[in-house]
């Protein structure tokens, strides 16, 4: 017989807006939305007792994707300095064991390394491709001009993301 569980309301789940498992199951990450004017910013969750940790990215989440081998997950949010891309990498987070334990219980995941932010205008989905590699999405071609969007890809490289504009044709779903 299956065994079923769910996250305890807390605090820091109460607003969810969505959720994505990573493909080896190992994490759950969901956007939640609070504050006037709303801001939108994410929960990391581990298997199997679901430990959380809130993930600062300093600015309000747009989107975000897990990479193919659950190593990364991408984020795009909007602060200040306009538009970033950064992320989280989980390659070799593991949880800490506490006292509180449980599915409530907010623990830390180490190491969960941040991904240093890029400046990327993006108006779409994220997609990763070739495995962990690059990831995808259109953006201004000329940021602040109006000309239109380009599609663009970012290899990880050095625990960030470095933006190239394609020349070829990318088709990934606008942001809405």
């Amino acid at each position: 017989m299956r065994q079923y569980r769910s996250l305890d309301a807390s605090a820091e789940n109460a607003g969810v807006v969505d959720f994505k498992f990573s493909p080896d199951g190992k994490f759950l990450v969901y956007r939640r939305s609070s504050g006037t004017p709303a801001t939108q910013s994410l929960v990391l969750a581990a298997a199997p007792n679901w430990q959380e940790q809130p993930l600062d990215f300093g600015g309000s989440v747009l989107e975000y994707a897990w990479s193919q081998s659950s190593s990364a997950l991408a984020v795009a949010f909007q602060n200040d300095a306009g538009t970033q891309l950064g992320g989280v990498s989980v390659a070799n987070a593991s949880v800490t064991p506490g006292s509180s334990g449980g599915i409530s219980g907010t623990q830390i995941l180490q190491p969960v390394v941040m991904l240093d932010p890029a400046s990327a205008p993006l108006h779409s989905d994220l997609l990763w491709f070739q495995s962990d590699t690059y990831l995808a999405f259109h953006a201004d071609t000329l940021p602040g001009s109006g000309f239109g969007d380009s599609p663009y890809y970012a290899p990880l490289r050095w625990q960030r993301f470095w933006l190239r504009r394609s020349d070829g044709l990318c088709f990934l779903r606008p942001r809405t």
